[in-house]
């Protein structure tokens, strides 16, 4: 179990979420990892460290290319990704 895997996701996040310029949602972004803190539910194998990196990168490429569909396909993937592997 990867103990810094849960704040550098949420980290990500709040990133991505400040650089919309969106406030409404750099708060909710913000507030859910901190009252919420969602990461914390999965359990940080090295595997799911690798593979959400890997989504992570798929959504800065998409927003680097100005693509907003493949970012928010990524971000959906990494959802999805990590909703599956919620520890019980």
């Amino acid at each position: 179990n990867d103990p810094g895997g849960p704040d550098l996701n949420a980290a990500f996040h709040v990133a991505v979420a400040e650089a919309s310029g969106n406030r409404l949602l750099m708060t909710f972004v913000a507030e859910l990892h901190r009252l919420t803190r969602p990461a914390n539910y999965i359990n940080w194998t090295p595997e799911i460290g690798l593979q959400s990196v890997k989504h992570h990168i798929d959504v800065v490429r998409g927003i680097r290319h100005r693509d907003p569909q493949v970012a928010a396909d990524a971000m959906h993937s990494h959802l999805d990704y990590l909703r599956d592997h919620i520890s019980p």
